[in-house]
């Protein structure tokens, strides 16, 4: 992410707390979420209503997933 030209930074947090005080102090104008939370409650989501940030939900056209890769590796490795 750190080189698409037009990603000025890359934050990495822990906890959701950690993600809700990102939310307070950085100059962010953009947030970008899957899809899937368009239509429910997320964290930090009335945060970024308040200071006026762009809500992008973000759609794939393919089937591959982190969380499906992550899954696989475990298995891959458990046996």
């Amino acid at each position: 992410l750190a080189a698409i030209k037009y990603v000025d930074e890359v934050v990495i947090y822990n906890t959701e707390q950690d993600l809700e005080d990102l939310l307070l102090t950085l100059p962010i104008d953009v947030r970008i979420l899957g899809v899937e939370y368009k239509t429910k409650d997320f964290t930090g989501k009335q945060i970024a209503k308040d200071r006026g940030m762009k809500l992008v939900f973000n759609g794939r056209d393919h089937s591959f997933s982190s969380t499906s890769l992550r899954k696989r590796v475990a298995s891959a490795e458990n046996n």
